[in-house]
Parts: structure tokens; sequence; C-alpha cells
């Protein structure tokens, strides 16, 4: 999915990747002129899991890497829920506008459906507590999601992938 942050994105660095056919169970190398990466996007086959990367990285001093690694984690600290449980960003940020500000926009902080709830500290972040299902967390997205469309006209899409069938709790993509 092209995975990124901080102003850098996996296809910054990869070369090619492996993967497997859940279909067929065979093994393929994509070179990363094959993958289509755009923001939060590769171009790969529903049945494709990725088990390998072959990455490349420019040289650097230790000093301003880890000095960089340091002000990104104390970033994240102050800004994302890091201390409760949640799967990261669970929507794309729409062209020129930010998915956490949308969510935040139509009351979405501290929104709940059963264990999961919309973050106070991060809006674009789904929190869960004891007892959340994998319902609460589809529902409590659906009902987002419907609420930024209803006032905006964004359809927000999910940056997680959701495995297994959503559709009962209105979640689908």
């Amino acid at each position: 999915m092209n995975a990124g942050a901080h102003g850098g994105q996996m296809a910054d660095h990869i070369v090619e990747i492996d993967v497997v056919r859940l279909s067929s169970g065979t093994r393929e190398t994509w070179p990363l002129e094959a993958l289509g990466l755009t923001y939060r996007h590769a171009a790969l086959p529903d049945d494709a899991v990725v088990v390998d990367a072959t990455l490349r990285f420019a040289p650097g001093s230790v000093a301003h890497l880890e000095a960089e690694i340091a002000e990104i984690r104390a970033w994240r600290r102050e800004h994302q829920p890091l201390g409760d449980p949640n799967c990261g960003s669970v929507f794309t940020n729409p062209p020129g506008d930010s998915a956490g500000r949308l969510v935040e926009a139509v009351g979405g902080s501290g929104l709940a459906v059963g264990g999961a709830r919309i973050s106070d500290r991060h809006a674009n972040f789904v929190v869960t507590g004891p007892g959340a299902t994998a319902a609460d967390v589809g529902r409590l997205i659906h009902e987002v999601r419907t609420r930024v469309v209803d006032r905006f006209g964004v359809r927000l899409r999910p940056e997680v992938v959701m495995l297994g069938d959503f559709t009962d709790v209105g979640a689908a993509p």
C-alpha cells in the first residue's frame, strides 16, 4: 500500500518485492516499476501477499539519522494515541485535506461504537478497549465516513485493510 510518513514513502526505497499468490501458491518477483505505487496504493492483485522486499537507502550520518528518528518519535508520542491499541491511521488523506481534520469537524473525536472509539488525541485513529469487536470497528468506520460524506461530500477511503465481510455493518469500502 506504499506506506509513508514524515515526507517519505516506501516507493522511495523499493527495488523489488517478492509476493506469494494465494490463489496458486506461486512466488513472483515484481520490480518497482511494475508496482504502480501511488499515495497509499500498490497495483498488486488481491491475492498477492508481500513476503520479501529488496530496499535501497542512501548512506548517511548515524548521528543525523538518530536525531531524525528521535524527532519523529517525539512527534508521534505527542500527536498519536500510541498507548492505546490501534492500527494506525484509518483513512487516507483526501487531496488537499486531512482525514483527521474532517473526522474531528463532524464530531468524530471520542465517538464510540461498542468497545471501539475515535481517539481524542488524533481523530484519524480508532482505538479499542476491552470487549471491542471487529464489527464495532467496522460500524464506527461506517458512521464516520457517513458523517464526512454528508457534511463535506468527501468519501474517506480506508487506509487499513479490513479482512472479512463487513457489508452487514456498512463498512465495505
